[in-house]
């Protein structure tokens, strides 16, 4: 687990955080070192698997400063169960501010076609 921990850290600071559009490539992340969400979730999900790390990306959304808004983030199998890491914003994990739509890669993505449009949360308190 502190592997993973430190991956995330690493991702955060390895990678400038910028608007992309795009399904990004691992590699491509790598070699350029920015994006968004989508590029900070492709890099420590190929870098976790590179270590034989079952890992996967969620898609939904995220609530910040009182509006939902589309994210992705990596989620790794470790001490048997599926653990969300947030290498984006540099928490390390996820918390419960983050709605998973989808999950899989970012091809996976079309998926939440459906509920955006669709999708009603409601916030009964903070």
């Amino acid at each position: 687990m502190d592997s993973l921990d430190r991956l995330a850290d690493w991702v955060f600071h390895a990678v400038k955080k910028q608007p992309a559009a795009g399904v990004p490539s691992a590699l491509a992340v790598l070699e350029k070192r920015q994006g968004d969400c989508n590029e900070h979730s492709v890099l420590f999900t190929a870098m976790a698997r590179s270590l034989g790390i079952p890992c996967r990306i969620q898609m939904g959304v995220v609530y910040q400063q009182g509006r939902f808004y589309y994210h992705a983030w990596p989620a790794a199998w470790a001490d048997g169960g599926w653990i969300e890491f947030e290498p984006t914003f540099g928490t390390r994990r996820a918390d419960a501010a983050r709605i998973s739509l989808a999950s899989g890669d970012l091809a996976n993505a079309s998926e939440l076609v459906g509920a955006f449009g669709n999708l009603k949360i409601e916030i009964l308190s903070q």
